[in-house]
């Protein structure tokens, strides 16, 4: 039976630096400096386990306390969002989503907004969320190339995507914030946009 927990209220701070597509505890100084700047008030982080085993995870916060360059208004920002292949398509996703938006109620969220990398590329692939109801709000190159396995796309430059689900028909649609690097120091596991 798949239960999930809320590690913030449940005082579990070694899990709030676990990170599940790397397996193990996230030992980054910036990201336990980001984490102490939003946790006690605003970062929440859900994890769903298969009896002791992790696998799935959600981080959130208001998205003014979010790790990017973006702006936006009264919306959650997803940080992180993983489900082990093993669980996908059994509505783990949109378990965890709820949960983020019901954590945030009196906070009165209009909408719920993540960045999301190429389809080409295996991790944060915009079609994942398209299918949980995002809509593409911006989209930005990184200005970071492609080196990996996939040698049919060497060199190709890797574009940031500003996902955005509306929660009312008066939500404000976050954006990148102009002149500004889509980068970020709390987490390594973000793949081609961590940079210490």
């Amino acid at each position: 039976m798949i239960e999930i927990k809320n590690l913030v209220k449940e005082g579990n701070k070694e899990l709030l630096y676990y990170c599940l597509p790397k397996s193990g505890i996230v030992n980054v100084k910036s990201r336990k400096a980001y984490l102490r700047t939003v946790s006690k008030r605003w970062f929440r982080k859900f994890m769903a386990f298969d009896k002791e085993t992790p696998i799935a995870q959600v981080e959130c916060v208001p998205i003014e306390h979010a790790p990017f360059p973006i702006k936006g208004q009264q919306a959650i920002f997803i940080n992180c969002m993983w489900i082990n292949k093993d669980y996908r398509n059994q509505d783990i996703g949109q378990k965890l989503l709820e949960m983020c938006i019901n954590e945030y109620k009196k906070y009165n969220p209009q909408g719920i907004s993540l960045i999301a990398l190429d389809d080409w590329l295996p991790w944060l692939q915009v079609s994942q969320f398209v299918r949980l109801g995002f809509m593409i709000a911006d989209t930005k190159p990184t200005g970071v190339k492609y080196t990996g396995i996939k040698q049919q796309f060497e060199g190709r430059e890797i574009n940031a995507y500003l996902l955005f689900k509306p929660l009312s028909e008066e939500a404000i649609w976050p954006q990148f914030i102009e002149g500004q690097k889509i980068r970020t120091k709390f987490c390594p596991g973000y793949p081609y946009l961590y940079e210490e």
